[in-house]
């Protein structure tokens, strides 16, 4: 999966992910030229993922720690195509033509199946293609079909409902706010002071 730039959209995209369980995450997703930045608050322990498909590399930041790793870009894309490669489920990810303006952009209503959920997932390609990455949104859960199909569509999700095969709802994605604006570059670099972790080499 290519991490390319945002469509010439510069600026900070504030999200919610919401679980069943009652815990709710924010999430702060920043974007400029060819660098992503996501913030979590993940009940207190603090992360940021930052990627740079310039230099092909994805940096994990610990603040807590005060720690980060670095992983190649390719790496990483290489273990979600084997991912996508080994499941036996047929994943279905088709447009429905229902549209709907939502925080003020349009988007449009995709549904996602397979073998064990389905999504209710709301499209727009106003803020430009939204980037997952291994181990699901925010490494806050386990990463979801429907996450890949949407970055495959190259669009943004303003709002994602996922629910199991008997119609509960498991979790959901919503935008809150989108702020086009100026970001300073050393957002999207490693803290000074901060150690490199090495993870070690595992076959």
């Amino acid at each position: 999966v290519s991490c390319s730039a945002q469509d010439n959209f510069t600026g900070e995209v504030k999200m919610r992910m919401s679980e069943s369980e009652g815990r709710t995450f924010d999430i702060s997703y920043l974007v400029k030229d060819n660098l992503i930045r996501f913030g979590t608050d993940m009940e207190g322990q603090k992360m940021g993922i930052i990627f740079n498909s310039e230099k092909n590399v994805m940096l994990m930041i610990m603040d807590e720690q005060k720690m980060y790793m670095e992983m190649p870009m390719d790496m990483v894309n290489k273990q979600m195509e084997m991912k996508e490669n080994n499941t036996d489920s047929e994943n279905k990810f088709t447009a429905t033509g229902e549209t709907k303006e939502i925080i003020g952009y349009a988007c449009e209503k995709w549904l996602y199946e397979d073998e064990k959920n389905k999504a209710e997932v709301w499209l727009t390609k106003d803020i430009g293609k939204f980037k997952f990455f291994e181990g699901g949104l925010g490494g806050m859960q386990k990463a979801e079909g429907w996450q890949s199909s949407i970055e495959k569509s190259g669009s943004f999700p303003v709002l994602v409902i996922n629910r199991d095969k008997s119609g509960n709802e498991l979790n959901r994605l919503e935008v809150l706010s989108v702020e086009k604006k100026e970001l300073d570059d050393i957002l999207f670099k490693v803290p000074s002071g901060y150690q490199k972790f090495d993870m070690p080499k595992m076959n």
